[in-house]
């Protein structure tokens, strides 16, 4: 029985496909960077040309474009293409449902963690952390000009904070922002949805612990979520505005 063919174009977590090859359960085609081009990050289209003949599987990222003809090149055996992003614009998902092709991907697996470095971020935007980190590491404390105010910077408490999208990643980082306690959360979204917890698209925010407690306990949201569709009328009204999104 000939065993499927897995093509990985990228550097992954290779653990459960080596274990699967060791098995001889699949062959794999990983692709490795080479000598003359080491800082690449992901297969060449060329590459994918000529490793997907025969292919059972193609586990691609963004930067890969699973088309049409790339499908007609794998052949019949393609069976599968997942791809290691929330996003999937990148493969022509009406051409795969043609050849009876299934398409994954990998929404919410990393929400919380690009949450999280949102935060970071913003943190270490508004607090300075960075030009503190610098001076220090440079040597140039002692000969810095201090004040008492050197390198403070704004707080995020009493805030009002917008959100451009308000999906699973600004969800959970709505619910990091709790005990930082902001004004009120203005978000926009490309159709206007209220907010409201029964909703299925809000499930993030329905599922988090600490803001469910809250809501819970005090029979109100811990600050208002606000829906505002005008672009304009959304920047005026934040003090800072939050963009996360993972590829």
């Amino acid at each position: 029985m000939t065993k499927p063919v897995v093509v990985i174009v990228c550097n992954m977590p290779e653990t459960l496909s080596k274990q699967a090859e060791a098995l001889g359960l699949v062959d794999l085609r990983v692709w490795k960077a080479s000598p003359q081009e080491p800082h690449a990050k992901s297969a060449s289209r060329e590459w994918l040309m000529d490793n997907v003949p025969g292919a059972s599987a193609i586990m691609c990222i963004p930067m890969n474009k699973i088309d049409e003809e790339l499908m007609d090149t794998a052949g019949p055996s393609l069976k599968v293409v997942a791809t290691m992003s929330v996003g999937y614009e990148h493969i022509d998902c009406a051409a795969a449902k043609k050849r009876g092709i299934r398409v994954g991907y990998t929404p919410d697996v990393l929400s919380n963690a690009v949450a999280d470095l949102s935060l970071l971020l913003s943190l270490n935007l508004m607090r300075n952390v960075m030009e503190g980190y610098y001076v220090v590491k440079e040597g140039m404390w002692p000969k810095a000009p201090w004040t008492p105010v050197s390198f403070c910077g704004p707080t995020l408490e009493g805030k009002s904070i917008g959100f451009l999208g308000l999906g699973s990643i600004s969800q959970a980082l709505v619910g990091k922002l709790l005990p930082f306690k902001p004004k009120e959360i203005v978000y926009k979204v490309s159709k206007p949805r209220e907010f409201d917890l029964k909703d299925p698209h809000f499930r993030f925010l329905a599922n988090n612990d600490l803001f469910q407690a809250y809501t819970n306990y005090y029979q109100r949201l811990p600050f208002p979520l606000v829906n505002e569709h005008d672009i304009t009328a959304f920047a005026k009204r934040c003090d800072v505005i939050l963009y996360a999104k993972c590829y």
